[in-house]
């Protein structure tokens, strides 16, 4: 049987270890971040997602699979499709066009099969569809799986193309990373969050946009103009006594300093903790620790681990260490937009 693996080219070596624990298996086609393999193991993909796997970032099954004839592109991936096609229920079609380079998009090709299935008598919806019958296009082959819609977890296939929508209005390329991370790890409550490292406040945008009142440490510059262009009142302030008012009577606070040089918070206690700061796991821990005294009962963390070189468990071990005792963690996942790094969820003890 055919799989879809969506791996970390970063971390491609941990990827194919992580997938060998579950079975054996044999590459079919690949790029980049897509992997098709082969294995005799029918279960594959729910043993792995079962497994928690921490570089592998999704699998979805995969059944027939036809050349594409590059006279008759769009209508052969028609033809290859419609052999899984249900006949009861709604349908929703993602096209996933991972090397294909064709003039057609994978939104083209979606909008092509849709109309096709129309006519053929077939129930297409897009927004609460049945099934997903998404075929997989790579190096002009095309891969078809189909899924039932409501067992899904997360209901896309291709998570670049996914959260490519949040990207047009973030300050900055990690905001994606929160963004995930909160999808993942079903971060969402209320309350106040500390954005260590925060500068130029794509983490502090998101964070404010969920609900959270957010106190933004980091001696340099956020992007005020944006977050004030969303609606949010933003102040700088360097914390004290007056913090409490402060947070009040804004959305955000930016303590312009070192997150090492604050030490006064007004008594507050925060609710979550994200750290992106660009140092080793070790290093971002020592940082965020005199942090602890403030965190409320049963406090999240989310803070990204970064790796200096491609021997990630080394630096999450490192991590592992350096909260212990004081954090559960919960969670730790390569996300799509991680590029050399981790993202991990913890729970204060």
């Amino acid at each position: 049987m055919f799989y879809l693996a969506i791996i970390s080219s970063s971390f491609r070596k941990s990827s194919l270890e992580e997938l060998g624990k579950i079975a054996e298996f044999r590459i079919v086609d690949q790029f980049v971040t897509s992997l098709v393999i082969e294995s005799g193991e029918e279960e594959f993909a729910e043993k792995l997602l079962r497994s928690d796997p921490v570089f592998v970032y999704n699998i979805f099954p995969l059944g027939r699979v036809s050349d594409i004839e590059a006279s008759d592109y769009r209508n052969s991936i028609y033809e290859a499709v419609l052999p899984v096609l249900p006949r009861k229920g709604s349908v929703k079609i993602e096209c996933f066009d991972v090397n294909c380079k064709t003039e057609y998009s994978a939104k083209d090709i979606e909008v092509y099969i849709g109309q096709r299935m129309e006519e053929d008598g077939y129930d297409v919806s897009i927004l609460d569809p049945d099934y997903l019958v998404y075929p997989v296009l790579i190096n002009r082959r095309a891969y078809v799986g189909v899924l039932k819609y409501g067992d899904m977890e997360k209901k896309f296939i291709n998570p670049e193309r996914h959260y490519h929508q949040f990207s047009k209005e973030a300050i900055s390329r990690s905001e994606l990373k929160l963004i995930q991370a909160f999808d993942d790890f079903e971060t969402g409550g209320r309350g106040i969050a500390l954005d260590l490292g925060a500068a130029p406040g794509g983490w502090s945008d998101f964070l404010a946009k969920s609900g959270y009142k957010v106190i933004a440490v980091d001696n340099g510059e956020l992007d005020y103009g944006a977050l004030e262009k969303r609606g949010f009142r933003v102040k700088v302030a360097e914390g004290g006594k007056a913090l409490q008012d402060d947070l009040r009577e804004n959305d955000i606070v930016h303590i312009k300093s070192n997150a090492k040089n604050v030490s006064e918070l007004d008594g507050i206690k925060v609710d979550l903790i994200v750290n992106d700061m660009n140092m080793e796991p070790s290093d971002s821990v020592a940082v965020l620790l005199p942090f602890l005294e403030i965190a409320s009962k049963n406090a999240e963390l989310i803070m990204t681990i970064k790796c200096i070189d491609r021997k990630a468990e080394k630096f999450i071990a490192k991590a592992k260490k350096a909260l212990g005792g004081h954090f559960k963690i919960t969670g730790l996942r390569v996300l799509p937009s991680n590029r050399q790094e981790l993202t991990l969820h913890a729970v204060s003890i």
